[in-house]
């Protein structure tokens, strides 16, 4: 089914945003658009988690924080966040968003 197939996308995605590398390789490929659209579609779309969680790993790397900001999916980030612990973006993205307005 797609839905699952974006799902396990959006998982190796952030697998490889767990390293520098990885995040380097996935932003220079053009995935945190993508990314982005998937965190949009919401609590109720399991792949919206998997791609919440690469975004966030993605924005441990001040580089990124633009393009996640671009995206525009920070806000439904904070949603899932509230619903687990283990999906967060940093402090330190936070604070750039609010300064970029």
């Amino acid at each position: 089914d797609a839905t699952e197939a974006v799902a396990l996308a959006a998982q190796t995605l952030r697998n490889l945003c767990a390293e520098r590398e990885g995040a380097d390789a996935v932003r220079a490929a053009g995935c945190i658009p993508a990314l982005g659209a998937v965190v949009r579609r919401g609590a109720g779309c399991a792949a919206a988690w998997r791609a919440g969680a690469a975004v966030a790993a993605l924005c441990r790397y001040e580089e990124n924080w633009e393009l996640v900001r671009e995206t525009n999916c920070a806000d439904v980030i904070r949603d899932l966040s509230t619903r687990t612990t283990k999906l967060r973006l940093p402090q330190a993205f936070d604070s750039f968003e609010r300064a970029a307005g």
